[in-house]
């Protein structure tokens, strides 16, 4: 075969390629500023067998590469959106070249999640506590089928719940929550623990007061657990409510949405008994629990390095029938999701402390 030939056949998969890949039926820009996560392609994308791994890896590259250029003609109005990315881990647009498309030189010193190895940490020392604002009050909303994610909005008629202190630089208002699993237990959750995952996690979204580009996430990890927490001994939080419990099971399309009431509210999202209320800060809760504190990016493209991390080390549980309503949920090209977590990242200029229970 002509070497013309090969290249003209080339040109065509990448072609193909190129289009599949941005072929997902929503059209929404992802909004760094939210954190929030909305539909996504997690098709996985196949490319065809090739004689030798170096020519798979070469058409993989000028995938890339095409995007890249399509990009930036026109991201100079038009930022990336969530078509040019999914979670395959082989694929082209998969999260190992998730850099390379966005194609912003100066990401990868503080990309997120990471593992976390809690003997390895120095100790944070907090100037002032971390506070909780509105965290008990009713927080009606909906629940939403992003396409890559279940997403809690809450209802902007509501006043919203805020976080302070803890060494923040800035009060940050929560915009949104939205969880991160897998079909398998022992993987799902983006952050890690000496190298081990939980197999969902949950991240509470707060945006600058003052600088609304910085966001505060707070990372909850999810664990297994069918026990009963009715012993006396130790109290566990499940992660989803009645109501919700009802809601995930008329989310498992794209696009489906299901209000939430006002019997909703942040706090019952955290570990049990991690709050104390003082009166000395108007009506605010501290928290008492341990945590780690990073800066850290976007855990999804546009994967901009401006995110205070918060990750609590004690976690809340799911059952397996709660768990099993998340594994149903579909993208928004109908197949069920397999998994929408990021790996970890490489340590490179992450600063990681660990602030102990008070």
């Amino acid at each position: 075969m002509s070497t013309q030939i090969i290249e003209h056949q080339e040109e065509l998969l990448i072609k193909d390629k190129t289009e599949d890949i941005i072929s997902c039926k929503n059209q929404t820009p992802l909004n760094a500023k939210n954190g929030e996560i909305n539909a996504v392609n997690t098709t996985q994308i196949v490319v065809p067998d090739s004689s030798t791994d170096k020519a798979s890896e070469k058409t993989n590259e000028k995938i890339i590469e095409k995007i890249s250029n399509n990009q930036q003609k026109q991201e100079i109005q038009k930022p990336l959106t969530v078509q040019d990315w999914d979670y395959d881990d082989l694929g082209p647009c998969g999260p190992n070249n998730w850099l390379k498309i966005i194609g912003d030189d100066k990401l990868g010193k503080l990309q997120s999640p990471i593992n976390l190895q809690l003997s390895q940490m120095r100790i944070l020392s907090l100037t002032h506590p971390l506070c909780l604002v509105n965290y008990r009050k009713p927080l009606p909303g909906q629940f939403v089928n992003t396409g890559c994610s279940i997403q809690f909005l809450p209802d902007p008629q509501v006043e919203p719940p805020e976080i302070y202190g803890g060494n923040l630089d800035q009060n940050y208002r929560f915009v949104q929550y939205h969880f991160h699993w897998a079909q398998n237990d022992n993987e799902g959750s983006e952050h890690c623990i000496g190298g081990l995952r939980y197999p969902a996690e949950l991240h509470l979204v707060h945006k600058g007061v003052e600088d609304e580009n910085k966001l505060a996430v707070l990372g909850i990890f999810i664990k297994l657990d069918d026990a009963k927490n009715d012993d006396g001994k130790v109290k566990k939080r499940y992660i989803f409510e009645k109501q919700e419990m009802e809601a995930l099971k008329e989310l498992t399309e794209f696009g489906n949405k299901k209000a939430l009431d006002s019997t909703h509210c942040l706090e019952l999202k955290l570990p049990p008994n991690c709050c104390i209320e003082r009166e000395s800060f108007k009506g605010a809760e501290i928290f008492t629990s341990s945590f780690v504190r990073y800066q850290g990016s976007l855990t999804t493209p546009p994967c901009t390095e401006n995110v205070h991390w918060t990750i609590f080390t004690d976690p809340v549980f799911i059952t397996k029938e709660q768990l099993s309503y998340l594994r149903k949920i579909k993208d928004c090209k109908g197949n069920v999701i397999s998994k929408n977590y990021r790996p970890v990242q490489n340590l490179v200029d992450h600063q990681v402390c660990l602030h102990l229970a008070s």
